[in-house]
């Protein structure tokens, strides 16, 4: 049958080993790994709410305070500098609007940031930026943030497009990352990391360590080069490119903005560059304008659900254990729209997704799309149980005494979950050869759920058994003796096993279809 062509994947090319979050265990204040903190779990005395995004340096989260206020958490992944302390404490002093550091504090050896919740793009994605804008909005707040550090004893070190968010419709400005802040002249065991693009010719000739105001000023010349140009200024591969650059002289653009105050930012002599307050002067700006919204952070109130036992679903991690709880009445309160608001507090388009998710033609398919798209994770949250993976799932139905159409693993390939489940995963190593055997393994389910249970055996490297008349068969070697034992009755006990799916499927197995082919062509023939 055409439903029967054999899905093209190697035996146990799905068994993937992809480290994902697990709700399994009660999240609780205890140690984790800097790598992985779960919803609900803390940091300092910050509980979790949802990761945001990670990268090689750092890990962000959205977080609440002792207080429920919301917050941004930034986790750095390496270990702590000396020297962190002093310039952290001195810049929760600060009181700039254009810097939003609430706190920081150590996790495990590495340290951590509390950043007040901003809005905005960071303008690496917006260059070039029209002239007027940079003059009369970017610059000033930037130059006012520069100016509360420097005249505080910090440097920041580390200037760049990437670090300058913007919100032109609020026309809010936020200078953020301030994993590499030191106090001024600081005295480093080991020098600081640079980006090559907007590192003043000082730090890469002394590895790092001499940094200053003025390699500020340096790497804010390079950052206005790009915010105006849209281009580096620097286009270095590696450290020698990059001092080479240094060594020539450099031709910018005759009608290009800022041209001379650029010049004079990125003068290889340090003691050429501009201060702050002379910079104010050349851009006339005579004090920075204020902004538009408060500088203390919003107190922002959780939004929850109440559950029907009582209880109130604070964050996801909640949600995850109250559909293992009552499925049904997650899924309840995922049809009435109950959930739309509470999701907008950790995703994007919360409200989209759970339009999406209602409208499935599967209610309980819906539920799941909606818990896997919110928090994806190798466990398989389905129908109120919670299977470790896909090779628990396929065992379930394979030790079952439901008839197979009715176990969790059908009704979970008929719903088409098995390839959203993959496509969930891709991050953590499942590819799109995966994905598409698992839509042909759904297709067949449809309508021949043995044969397709086999084939996912196949897959998944879970070795398959039958019974016959009360005997196990596992093996080639069970077989051989059960037919030496059948004796008189090998004919009606041949007859039985080549009637029976369950042996087909095992048969096929064990690569052991063409023997099975040809005996039922022989058994034909004797008839």
């Amino acid at each position: 049958m055409d439903h029967r062509e054999q899905p093209t994947l190697p035996a146990g090319a799905l068994r993937q080993q992809p480290t994902l979050p697990s709700i399994s265990a009660a999240a609780a204040p205890q140690p984790e790994s800097n790598a992985e903190k779960r919803p609900g779990s803390y940091v300092g005395h910050y509980r979790i709410l949802c990761r945001l995004c990670d990268s090689r340096e750092s890990v962000l989260y959205r977080a609440s305070g002792p207080d429920g206020s919301s917050c941004i958490l930034k986790l750095y992944h390496r270990v702590e500098r000396r020297d962190a302390a002093a310039a952290y404490e001195r810049l929760k002093t600060l009181a700039c609007p254009y810097l939003p550091f609430l706190d920081w504090g150590r996790e495990g050896d590495a340290i951590y940031e509390c950043l007040q919740p901003v809005s905005g793009r960071p303008l690496s994605e917006l260059a070039p930026l029209p002239e007027p804008v940079l003059r009369q909005q970017i610059l000033p707040k930037l130059i006012s943030a520069l100016q509360a550090l420097h005249e505080n004893g910090l440097l920041h070190n580390d200037i760049k497009p990437e670090n300058l968010l913007w919100d032109a419709e609020k026309e809010s400005f936020w200078l953020v990352d301030f994993g590499s802040l030191t106090e001024a002249e600081p005295r480093l065991e080991h020098g600081l990391g640079a980006t090559l693009a907007y590192a003043a010719p000082e730090i890469l000739s002394s590895r790092g360590r001499a940094w200053s105001a003025a390699s500020d000023l340096c790497a804010l010349g390079l950052t206005l080069y790009t915010l105006a140009t849209g281009q580096l200024l620097i286009r270095a591969q590696n450290l020698m490119q990059a001092k080479c650059f240094w060594q020539q002289e450099r031709q910018l653009p005759r009608e290009m903005p800022f041209r001379d105050l650029i010049r004079e930012l990125t003068a290889v002599n340090k003691e050429q560059r501009p201060t702050l307050k002379k910079l104010a002067q050349q851009l006339g700006i005579a004090a920075p304008a204020e902004p538009k919204t408060a500088a203390a952070p919003a107190q922002t109130v959780l939004r929850t659900v109440r559950f029907r036992n009582g209880s109130e679903l604070r964050d996801l991690t909640d949600l995850l254990q109250a559909a293992c709880t009552d499925w049904d009445f997650t899924r309840f309160l995922l049809q009435e729209h109950q959930l739309d608001l509470f999701l907008a507090q950790y995703v994007p388009d919360a409200a989209q997704l759970c339009n999406r998710c209602i409208r499935m033609y599967d209610p309980d398919a819906g539920l799941y799309c909606l818990l896997q798209s919110v928090y994806p994770m190798q466990e398989i949250l389905w129908l109120g149980r919670l299977y470790k993976n896909d090779v628990a799932l396929l065992r379930d139905a394979m030790e079952s005494d439901l008839p197979l159409t009715e176990t969790p693993l059908v009704r979970f390939c008929c719903a088409e979950l098995l390839s959203f489940y993959y496509s969930s995963l891709q991050k953590m190593g499942y590819t799109e050869q995966a994905i598409t055997y698992a839509k042909k393994i759904e297709s067949i389910m449809k309508h021949d759920p043995q044969y397709a249970l086999s084939q996912l055996q196949l897959a998944l490297d879970v070795h398959p058994a039958f019974v016959y008349e009360g005997k196990t068969i596992h093996s080639v070697d069970d077989l051989s003796r059960l037919l030496w034992q059948a004796g008189d009755a090998l004919d009606r006990c041949v007859d039985s096993l080549l009637r029976s799916e369950q042996f087909e499927a095992w048969m096929d197995y064990q690569g052991l279809e063409a023997v099975l082919e040809n005996t039922n062509q022989f058994q034909e023939e004797m008839v």
